[in-house]
């Protein structure tokens, strides 16, 4: 009987407390902070949203995205600014993960916030919710509501410590195949 070869499938485990990806995200937020003329009141961190139902069936994900920006305050040099976690890109039925990201920065356009920075860690690359979503909407809905400088930081797309960080999660996965 002939035999053909079938291919050996694996998942990464999440990497949301990777030190790569907390030091790289950390030095977007510090390469970010020279295109303002004074340094933001606040950080948004936002993550995409999922529906609270999965959190409340043990989906970790709420608790990660929260464990990361934990991890980016403690190595946030300028402590005049809070990093706050929200979550975007909701849509159907039904509550999803809270703050929501629009609700958040509305709210702190309308209580006299200026100058806010807004990354958006859950996403490794850019994508249609990242720049149309936050870079562009995002920003307009601020500065309609008194927000004067809006900064959104790029996910890491392709920048060298992306490239690391890739490499490292790929070496230590493949070694259960070695």
């Amino acid at each position: 009987m002939k035999q053909r070869h079938q291919m050996i499938l694996s998942v990464v485990p999440p990497f949301y407390d990777h030190e790569l990806y907390i030091k790289a995200i950390l030095k977007h937020l510090n390469s970010a902070l020279k295109r303002f003329q004074a340094p933001p009141q606040v950080i948004i961190v936002s993550y995409h949203g999922i529906p609270l139902s999965y959190q409340s069936s043990g989906d970790p994900y709420g608790f990660q995205c929260k464990h990361t920006t934990k991890l980016l305050r403690e190595g946030w040099q300028t402590s005049k600014c809070d990093l706050i976690t929200t979550f975007q890109s909701r849509f159907g039925p039904g509550e999803w993960l809270k703050p929501y990201t629009e609700d958040t920065v509305l709210q702190l356009a309308k209580h006299g916030v200026k100058r806010i920075m807004v990354i958006s860690p859950g996403f490794f690359s850019d994508c249609l919710e990242t720049t149309e979503e936050l870079e562009l909407q995002l920003a307009d809905s601020f500065r309609k509501h008194g927000g004067e400088e809006f900064v959104y930081v790029p996910c890491l797309n392709d920048t060298t410590e992306a490239i690391d960080i890739l490499e490292s999660l790929s070496r230590k996965h493949i070694q259960c195949f070695l």
